[in-house]
């Protein structure tokens, strides 16, 4: 049987690639630093450093929201969207009125959010420092926050299936929880000084596909670690060319599942790159004008009517000092060109 991988995706993208189309154009190169999505709408960092909301059914701008500034990063909790930023505030928007329900500063620039219950978020900084904050629904403002010293230049924290952190920063990868102390009754985040993955790597991107595996990116370099915690294993698997680092996003392609539909993608430098996990390889999808140097993510993968795969991302035309927010729709023939390959390597 003919296997089904690289030219053959590559082909399908851009046999659909009339299907795509420019939702926006910012004129200046410092548009679309952060994009986040909260139902249909579409919040983007704008050139003036506001959120601008488009409805990503029509492409229209609905409007912007002033009172953010610098937005980097978000999490959805809920049936609201926290907003972090580069001036370390904190923003809570509620759906459907997309008005700001809370604000709450934190000591520096926040570069990741995470959920550590109910009414708690960890704010990571880009200083290394982690905000634990309790949040209501019913209060303007944050509750009880404290602040904690982990490693230094914290990138990305994320809650891992057994229930503690996973901390990705500028010297690897390093696991916290939290504790209650005895004295004070507050909690702390205690970091596990014995289990360290990819020592001295510049980790930006860390996500936990299956229970104790993980992928991570380098920002600086063209490739992509597998790390089993488990079994305290890294498998590397390297891009298609040695441009495509400056990953900003890691992403699972809609109904992903480790052995039936093993698929990420990545949006690199100048590319969107299909990882499979199950072969361990990378296959160029789709080659695309250079994505801002910043590490703040900016892909979005919806599953739309009809088995259709949307991504949107962002593009710098630096001749003639642009940003562009792109969308690219694929039919439902890639989506079977990939479970096809997937159930290929299964048998």
């Amino acid at each position: 049987m003919r296997l089904i991988e690289g030219e053959h995706f590559s082909a399908i993208m851009r046999q659909t690639a009339r299907n795509a189309r420019r939702l926006h154009t910012y004129r200046s190169l410092n548009g679309a630093c952060h994009m986040a999505m909260l139902n249909e709408n579409l919040l983007v960092c704008n050139d003036l450093g506001t959120v601008d909301v488009f409805n990503i059914i029509t492409g229209k701008r609905m409007g912007t929201i002033p009172q953010i500034q610098k937005m980097s990063c978000s999490l959805k909790v809920h049936n609201s969207l926290i907003i972090g930023s580069q001036t370390g505030v904190v923003s809570m928007i509620q759906a459907g009125t997309l008005k700001i329900t809370k604000q709450f500063n934190n000591r520096h620039w926040v570069s990741s959010l995470c959920q550590s219950d109910q009414f708690e978020v960890l704010s990571g900084q880009i200083d290394g420092f982690v905000t634990l904050s309790q949040i209501s629904f019913s209060k303007i403002g944050a509750g009880e926050q404290t602040s904690f010293q982990t490693v230094g230049a914290l990138n990305i924290i994320r809650r891992t299936s057994r229930g503690d952190f996973a901390l990705g920063c500028g010297e690897g990868i390093f696991f916290a929880r939290l504790e209650v102390d005895q004295q004070s009754s507050q909690k702390r985040l205690v970091q596990d000084k014995n289990e360290v993955f990819l020592k001295g790597h510049m980790i930006n991107q860390l996500r936990e596909y299956a229970h104790d595996l993980f992928i991570a990116s380098d920002w600086n370099e063209p490739s992509y670690f597998l790390i089993d915690r488990n079994n305290k294993m890294v498998i590397t698997i390297e891009e298609t060319a040695a441009t495509h680092k400056w990953c900003t996003d890691l992403k699972p392609m809609p109904g992903f599942d480790k052995e039936r539909f093993p698929y990420y993608v990545a949006r690199t430098r100048f590319t969107l790159t299909l990882i499979d996990l199950a072969k361990k390889k990378c296959f160029l999808l789709m080659q695309t004008k250079q994505n801002a140097y910043h590490p703040f993510e900016k892909l979005q993968i919806l599953a739309v009517e009809g088995q259709k795969i949307s991504f949107i991302y962002t593009a710098l035309d630096y001749v003639n000092k642009m940003t562009y927010i792109d969308q690219v729709i694929v039919d439902w023939l890639f989506m079977r060109a990939l479970r096809e390959a997937a159930n290929q390597t299964m048998q």
